[in-house]
């Protein structure tokens, strides 16, 4: 398990009486992000914050590739994907194997990456950038990818990164999610955290504590979820 291996390594280095802050910090993952990946709530972290957190550790190349390892097999969805990470990612199963014969099992489709999404009518339209690859499980999820742009959802999101997202219907948001949100009279969705006041007001959340919380009306703007995160990527042109 991901979280079991990163936390003995950490202890290595810090010790066994170290606090989750403190953990954190060496990681160079925000602490919130960091506490629910720690209690499970969370998937692991992406591939690129999994090797900056491994410089920051220090961390041997095999130690590095561990934890990449460790944390698809925990991403991983159903004991048949798990079953075949298990044998995939087997170095011995590599060697034994022409890597011909096992392609099928990363099948990959194209969809576009969208600089921005126009609000409007809920449809995909918008400034596109480029392409990427998904898998087989995400086409069928209908994922949808847009391109992070600024600092507002830093340090769970940086500028640059693909975000991918699955489409909501009508569900309630999770404070723990990241949402793409339409918000009626705005020109483009947003990218944030979403949380339902008591008083009715809806409020759009950075992770980046530097920016501050936007209050929605819903009387008055439409707030509507578009899709929620499942991944994230560095973007490579």
């Amino acid at each position: 398990m991901f979280i079991t291996r990163l936390d003995e390594l950490l202890a290595k280095r810090l010790g066994n009486a170290a606090s989750q802050k403190q953990k954190a910090e060496l990681c160079g993952i925000q602490y919130e992000f960091f506490r629910q990946i720690m209690n499970q709530t969370r998937n692991p972290p992406s591939d690129d914050k999994i090797m900056d957190a491994a410089k920051n550790l220090q961390l041997s190349e095999r130690d590095a590739a561990e934890l990449l390892i460790l944390a698809a097999k925990d991403r991983a969805k159903g004991a048949e994907a798990k079953g075949i990470l298990e044998r995939v990612l087997d170095p011995e199963f590599f060697n034994a194997t022409d890597k011909q014969d096992v392609m099928w099992i990363k099948e990959e489709h194209i969809i576009p990456i969208y600089t921005s999404i126009k609000a409007g009518d809920g449809e995909m339209h918008g400034e596109i950038c480029g392409e990427i690859q998904i898998d087989s499980e995400h086409k069928t999820q209908r994922v949808f990818a847009i391109r992070v742009s600024g600092d507002s959802m830093a340090n769970d999101l940086f500028s640059g990164e693909i975000a991918l997202f699955v489409p909501v219907g009508k569900e309630s948001a999770n404070d723990n999610d990241i949402y793409a949100v339409e918000v009626e009279g705005w020109a483009s969705w947003v990218i944030k955290y979403i949380k339902y006041d008591p008083s009715g007001m809806v409020q759009l959340i950075s992770a980046n504590s530097a920016f501050p919380v936007k209050e929605i009306d819903p009387k008055v703007s439409r707030v509507t979820l578009r899709g929620k995160l499942v991944e994230s990527r560095r973007f490579r042109k």
